[in-house]
């Protein structure tokens, strides 16, 4: 029986094509992101986890490739920057909330951040006369 030599560069070609697939999958979440399409998100979020898997199943990088590692740093800015946009939209969100309910205090509403509280209002005022 003959055996076919194996190209030691093989799982990094293959490698190499699932991070550039993984990338292209983050640019992808951030449109979703971008434009509310929650339905597609999960579609690429399912996408991401089967390249995740696959790329775990691969064997260990034989030394340095500058084209992996090239990758693997676009791949965490990538991942950065969808998670810092995901931050800043629920900060917003948070705010508005709070801007909407409201605390039940007179908190730095009409005030510049940083000035002084107010005083609580005197009994004087509180009196019936």
């Amino acid at each position: 029986m003959e055996t076919i030599p194996q190209d030691p560069q093989t799982p990094d070609r293959e490698k190499i094509a699932l991070l550039e697939h993984l990338r292209d999958c983050l640019g992808r979440e951030k449109k979703c992101l971008l434009d509310l399409d929650v339905a597609e998100l999960w579609n690429v979020m399912e996408e991401k986890q089967t390249i995740l898997e696959a790329i775990e199943s691969l064997p260990a990088d034989q030394g340095p490739h500058s084209r992996i590692a090239e990758l693997k740093e676009e791949i965490r800015q990538r991942a950065r920057e969808n998670s810092e946009f995901i931050q800043s939209s629920l900060a917003i969100f948070d705010e508005l909330i709070f801007r909407i309910v409201g605390s039940g205090k007179d908190d730095h509403t009409y005030r510049p951040p940083g000035a002084p509280p107010r005083a609580q209002q005197g009994s004087i005022y509180r009196r019936k006369a």
